[in-house]
This record gives C-alpha cells, structure tokens and sequence, in this order.
C-alpha cells in the first residue's frame, strides 16, 4: 500500500444531536472558530485526502462551501452513529480505497495528524489504522476499502470500534503524540478542559 495517490475519503460524522449540552455543540465557539468547523478544517486542508463527506441530521443548519466536500442528511440519526458511517459511506466516491473516519465534535484535530495517519495507513500493509495516545484509541481512524461491508453491516451508536476489537491482527495502532485524538466535546466540562 505505498500508492501516493490513493483515492481517499474523509468522513466527518456530525449528526450527533449534543443532548448531554442541551444545545448544538458543533456549532458552539472554538478558538477563532466553532467546534464543527475546526473539526471539518484539517480534513478540507489535507492533500492526501481526496474528498470530504459530512454527514449531518436534518436540522443542521450550515452552508457549506468547497468543491472538496459533500453533505448529506442522515435522516436515522437517531439509531447512533453507525447509521450516519453507513449515509457517509454510501454518500463516498465508488472507487475511494480508503476511509478516514473522524468526530465532529472532536476539534483538536489538526492536519499535522490526519496527514501523518494516512501517511502511515498508506505504508502499512494492515486494512485499519488506530492513532493512540497514552495507549488510548483515539480518532482519526482509517479503514480500507475492504472494510466497507463490515462497516456497512453496523448498527447501533458505537462505532466501529467492535471491528477494531475483533481484529486487532488487522490494525496498525500508531502513537502519536497529540492529546487532541483523544479529545471530545460532549459536555459542557470538556468544553472548559
């Protein structure tokens, strides 16, 4: 897997409702920006990235603007987030050979990191790449195209993490050494970390 020019698409689940905020949280301010934007920004600015797709609920809100990126509505989001990975899988390019999959509520991100995961998924020779940070699992996860219908096949709100459980023979767990894989907002106490 050394191909520099993979066709890649990044995924950004954002169709979370944010109860546990009691408001949008996507959209609550961060740094010079909102949650979602600076989630979104290093997938847009990455050039081993092909294409973004960003998968929302019906009430988002946001115009967005840039030939790179897609949106689409995951009128299920109520099911969990495995049903918004299915709308963006579906939604991706046929021919994309690989998947990055990212939080929208995870803003510390940033490019340095997306680049360096999909750089290091390209040279693996394994189908999932994990970024860790202190040996915990953290996001951007990228999953080769043979992992679609396993991805496909998920239901419920956890993910994909049952795939990478199931098959760690399959993962290249890649340390890092930025805590912002790691973190998330989902109350207003991450907000203030």
């Amino acid at each position: 897997m050394d191909d520099t020019d993979m066709f890649t698409t990044g995924i950004l689940l954002a169709a979370g409702n944010g109860s546990r905020m009691n408001t949008d949280k996507l959209l609550i301010p961060f740094g010079d920006s909102t949650v979602f934007t600076s989630a979104l920004q290093p997938l847009l600015e990455s050039k081993l990235i092909s294409e973004v797709v960003v998968v929302v609920n019906p009430s988002f809100d946001l115009a967005l603007d840039d030939p790179k990126c897609t949106v689409v509505v995951n009128h299920g989001y109520q099911e969990g987030m495995a049903s918004s990975l299915r709308v963006g899988l579906m939604a991706a390019t046929a021919g994309a050979e690989a998947y990055v999959i990212a939080l929208g509520d995870m803003p510390r991100i940033n490019r340095a990191v997306v680049d360096h995961c999909v750089s290091m998924f390209q040279a693996s020779e394994k189908r999932i790449l994990v970024p860790t940070f202190n040996a915990q699992h953290g996001h951007p996860v990228v999953f080769d195209r043979k992992c679609k219908r396993d991805l496909m096949k998920l239901t419920g709100d956890v993910g994909a993490r049952r795939i990478i459980k199931e098959n760690p023979d399959l993962v290249h767990f890649l340390p890092v050494d930025d805590d912002g894989v790691l973190y998330d907002v989902d109350t207003p106490a991450d907000l203030a970390r």
